[in-house]
């Protein structure tokens, strides 16, 4: 569900050593569980020139981590440590949020729907040149303005 894409190089590799040294406080069983190849990735690719401490008093999520780290840490959550009823059940509910969010990008993006704001923009704008235009002008008739060119002449 998370989009690893809109990171760069430095935050991926500085989430990898945030990942690293995680994985050195959480259970014997649940490390063993990551596949060596996977903990042989992180390693060759974190940044491991970064500093970053874990404060044993403070909960995981009490952590100063960045978003990169959490997500991966929730992907190991479900690929790694969970039963296959609980993973099934969080893979549902990504599914489902990942509609949801497909469904709002086709609402907002949608080629009708932007047409008809744009209807509703130049209906708004054509009724505003309207009111502007009922504005009260006296026009006066042809025989009137004959009418008041003549007198112009004869009053010189």
């Amino acid at each position: 569900m998370n989009n690893f894409a809109i990171y760069d190089e430095l935050q991926y590799k500085r989430a990898l050593k945030e990942l690293l040294v995680i994985l050195k406080y959480i259970p014997k069983t649940d490390y063993e569980k990551i596949p060596e190849d996977v903990l042989k990735m992180i390693n060759i690719n974190a940044e491991h020139t970064y500093n970053f401490y874990v404060d044993e008093e403070k909960s995981i999520k009490d952590q100063k981590i960045s978003e990169l780290t959490k997500a991966m840490l929730e992907n190991f959550y479900r690929d790694y440590w969970v039963t296959d009823i609980e993973k099934n059940k969080i893979v549902q509910e990504e599914n489902i949020k990942r509609k949801e969010i497909e469904e709002q990008k086709r609402n907002k993006y949608n080629p009708e729907y932007i047409f008809e704001n744009n209807k509703k923009n130049l209906n708004f704008n054509h009724e505003t040149k309207e009111e502007i235009s009922l504005i009260n002008v006296q026009e006066e008739k042809w025989i009137q303005k004959i009418y008041a060119f003549i007198k112009r002449i004869i009053s010189r």
